[in-house]
């Protein structure tokens, strides 16, 4: 059967919401849609992926989804910021256009961050290998017009390094004296 990466993710607890992070308070400045660009400054500090990005530094999402993790295997390691919150689009539950939607979840919260905005998991496969996987709510800030803006050059390396389990290349890694292969 033909790999679907929708499903795949959602069968090892990984999703985005159909929804739109926004931020007044923490946009890009001359973004065309207020609030729908915020610049993200929150990383947890144990993931491999974040090393070296710090409250100090920031990435650049554009027309970001909050990620559902469900589980405690995937590890979100990019958050929005408190002030953040979510839009649903405006299609969503409307009556007579033949499409259902279902409900959110209850503990889902849309009216205040922080979100998911970056997760990955780790698991063994049937073989004994190790796979990885890393999720953005994004696609826009790894492309040429954001690549270049704030750190969002040094979290695409980071993510790409993680996958190929290369973490001695990732940014400040070598300052944190971590080993990699």
């Amino acid at each position: 059967r033909p790999l679907e990466p929708g499903e795949l993710l959602k069968e090892q607890g990984m999703s985005a919401l159909d929804a739109l992070v926004v931020d007044e308070e923490a946009s890009l400045l001359g973004s065309e849609a207020k609030g729908a660009e915020p610049i993200v400054n929150r990383f947890t500090y144990y993931h491999p992926v974040v090393q070296g990005l710090t409250e100090r530094t920031g990435v650049v999402f554009s027309g970001a989804r909050p990620l559902i993790l469900l589980g405690a295997d995937p590890k979100g390691f990019v958050y929005s910021d408190r002030t953040s919150r979510v839009e649903m689009p405006a299609e969503r539950g409307k009556e007579g256009d033949g499409e259902e939607t279902a409900p959110l979840p209850s503990w889902i919260r849309t009216d205040r961050g922080p979100f998911p905005l970056g997760a990955s998991l780790e698991r063994s496969t049937e073989s004994g290998r190790e796979m990885r996987v890393v999720l953005f709510g994004d696609v826009d800030f790894a492309t040429n017009r954001l690549l270049g803006a704030l750190y969002n050059e040094d979290l695409v390396m980071n993510a790409v390094y993680y996958l190929a389990n290369r973490e001695d290349r990732i940014l400040g890694c070598a300052i944190l004296g971590v080993e990699g292969g």
